[in-house]
């Protein structure tokens, strides 16, 4: 579906589109029931040539009579890097619709425990490739027929796949995910990572409702008419209100068990509802329980217009959760698993609510809630259309997103054709300035003045150069034994010089815990747990993230939060604590922005390090919005620019924003490799003063 809209929409953008796709008849692949209005080539297959080699050749003989500018692969589960191989020398995009090529055993990282009970994994074979083999090895059997027909055929489990694998994702000119979380995994092996959701067509759920002064089955009858009832009895004349489940009811992953067992629950005590399910056979199923039939996308959008609220309670990792998006495109309010893309595609208390996957009282609890108030279904509603036509519609994703990337071909100008062995020489096309220009290019510091450190940190802390220099020797020593450089190196996380700052800092404060964001592999984590153990502190390590990579502690060490602080730092941070460090390193804006504002604004003792803040990183010319999650150093980071607007200074590459003094607290930005801002109350340094004397 995604395939074909991107083509037919792209087309009608401008571009010229060629579709190439396989048939092969023994495995079902390629069969075609209607036109997708988008040119397209069938590259049809035998059994004696459906081989890894055989499909290369045919690909590239293929594109080549194309020569395109641009190449997106898409769908190939763990086929991807052989057609990857297959397109070097083109300029290629790999597009991951789920977590292919992440997880070669399902695509969603679902595992099956010892007690035959459904487990989430946390791990991607491009960060840990042996342990998935592993995996692949001992639960094979819980994979359907064409997973495993599939990795046969890729080469799966091979050093060759492994490194076909990598050179794949390192060599393509972007990565296309449809999610943040997958974005995070994928980061540290791929030059360019791109969150772009899928495209919807806005033909297919035009806006009805109120605008045309229909109000059945959208939540507009008086609030009283859908309240709570006596068991036994209607609520009053209005039909009941129609919770609906898009989702195969026999795929365990989808979750209708979960959604089916709430409503029993709910039914104990009201019977205002009910539950229709898009399965077959067609008929009542229970007192509550109706299936339509399996709908087609042409029949869906119907079917959506006619319910009160969408249910998601899915158990895996869902990219996106189209059917979500259909339902905000349909005006209708969503109860979703907060897991996978859903927990970005749902605005959580705006477009719908987020319940935790698989717990029958939380999800029977936001039914409930939706149940009860007509008014917030409208308001969701009508908030998820506004979110459908701001960031799911094909020309949004095309204008804000794919013509950045792929720029139209100024006529006339042609591209040579690619070298099989390598990537293509520059094109014109390739040396025309795009929209966004250039891409930042990021200068960090070569060597940091160690003696100019000591002297800026003499200055702030208020201690001693002599006793700092002491103590630096002494940490410098202990971070050769660790073998930090080797072990973690110094780039992309916390340097020698920058975990040496904030081992000042906590043997001045001496705070009860340490809180990370943005722990990635854990790099910097094993930094600050060394650095607490070193200065014989004994802190809690509270490490978030929004995925799950760890590699470099133990948990047993720290204490980890896999979860997305956006909106909620406050209450979920600095609320639970009486005062602490936060070391932050995550960089998209809205987040950013809330720790340095809520931290300096909060009535505890908090002090705050925030990472990559160097004017090297600061691009002076932003070219992304600030809610684009996808910020790394070809961007430019939003860093200074926050601090910039705390302190109230226009140009965040002002020299004045490295030292400021402001309501009781004092923040300095250290010459480091990456830029380290220490913002601290004024008690801490009051208590290096007092221990002075």
């Amino acid at each position: 579906m995604h395939t074909a809209e991107l083509g037919k929409f792209v087309g009608r953008a401008g571009y010229d589109v060629r579709h190439f796709y396989a048939v092969f008849p023994d495995w079902g692949l390629g069969n075609v029931s209607e036109s997708t209005g988008v040119p397209s080539v069938p590259l049809e297959f035998q059994a004696s040539t459906w081989n890894a080699a055989a499909i290369q050749k045919r690909f590239r003989d293929a594109v080549d009579t194309f020569a395109p500018d641009f190449v997106i692969i898409t769908d190939t589960w763990n086929s991807k890097p052989l057609l990857a191989e297959a397109m070097r020398g083109y300029r290629y995009f790999l597009r991951l619709a789920a977590m292919e090529c992440l997880c070669p055993l399902n695509n969603v990282r679902l595992l099956v425990g010892k007690k035959g009970e459904i487990v989430a994994c946390p791990r991607h074979q491009l960060a840990t490739p042996d342990i998935c083999r592993d995996c692949v090895a001992a639960q094979s059997r819980h994979s359907g027929m064409l997973h495993q027909a599939e990795r046969a055929l890729s080469g799966y489990g091979t050093a060759a796949y492994t490194e076909m694998l990598l050179r794949a994702f390192a060599e393509a000119e972007g990565v296309l995910v449809v999610n943040p979380l997958v974005a995070a995994m994928v980061s540290p092996f791929a030059k360019k990572v791109h969150v772009i959701p899928s495209g919807f067509d806005p033909a297919r759920f035009p806006r009805s409702s109120a605008e045309n002064g229909q109000t059945a089955r959208n939540g507009n009858e008086a609030p009283a008419s859908r309240g709570k009832g006596p068991v036994g009895q209607c609520p009053g004349p209005s039909a009941p209100s129609r919770l609906i489940f898009a989702g195969l009811v026999d795929e365990y992953m989808k979750g209708f068990r979960v959604v089916h067992d709430a409503c029993e629950k709910l039914w104990r005590k009201r019977r205002d509802f009910e539950l229709v399910a898009t399965a077959d056979p067609v008929g009542q199923v229970d007192e509550f329980t109706r299936y339509i039939g399996w709908q087609s996308q042409d029949a869906l959008p119907a079917e959506i217009r006619k319910a009160d609220i969408l249910v998601f309670p899915t158990i895996a990792e869902e990219a996106l959760g189209r059917t979500a998006v259909e339902a905000m495109g349909a005006e209708k309010p969503v109860i979703a698993s907060r897991i996978g893309g859903l927990q970005f595609t749902v605005a959580d208390g705006t477009t719908g609510l987020l319940c935790e996957p698989g717990n029958v009282d939380d999800l029977a609890a936001k039914i409930e809630t939706l149940l009860d108030d007509s008014e917030l279904r409208r308001r969701m509603g009508q908030a998820g259309r506004k979110r459908f036509e701001e960031h799911f519609t094909w020309d949004v994703i095309i204008n804000r997103h794919y013509k950045q990337l792929m720029p139209l071909r100024v006529t006339g100008m042609s591209s040579p054709r690619p070298d099989r062995n390598g990537p293509a020489n520059p094109s014109p096309l390739a040396q025309r300035p795009s929209v966004r220009e250039t891409r930042y290019t990021p200068r960090l510091l070569a060597r940091v003045d160690t003696s100019q450190l000591l002297a800026d940190a003499s200055t702030f802390f208020g201690m001693e150069r002599a006793e700092l220099a002491r103590m630096w020797e002494t940490y410098r020593q202990y971070s050769e034994r660790q073998e930090y450089a080797t072990r973690l190196g110094e780039l992309k996380t916390l340097s020698t010089e920058e975990a040496f700052l904030i081992g000042i800092l906590l043997s001045l404060a001496r705070p009860a815990v340490i809180v990370e964001l943005g722990t990635q592999h854990g790099k910097s984590t094993r930094r600050l747990v060394d650095l607490q153990n070193f200065l014989g502190l004994g802190l809690r390590v509270v490490s978030y993230d929004v995925t799950n990579e760890l590699q470099h502690v133990g948990r047993d060490e720290i204490e980890f939060c896999l979860e997305d602080l956006t909106g909620r730092f406050r209450s979920e941070v600095l609320d639970q604590f009486t005062g602490g460090l936060v070391f932050c390193d995550v960089h998209p804006y809205p987040l950013l922005s809330e720790v340095v504002r809520e931290t300096a604004e909060h009535p505890a003792n908090w002090a705050l390090a925030v990472h990559d803040c160097t004017r090297g990183l600061c691009n002076p010319r932003m070219l992304i919005g600030r809610d684009d999650p996808h910020i790394n150093s070809d961007t430019g980071v939003w860093e200074r620019y926050v601090l910039a607007e705390r302190f109230g200074i226009d140009n965040p590459l002002n020299p004045e924003l490295d030292f400021q003094q402001i309501a009781g607290r004092r923040m300095r930005i250290f010459e480091t490799q990456h830029g380290l801002a220490l913002d601290v109350p004024a008690t801490i340094w009051r208590e290096a003063q007092h221990a002075k004397r």
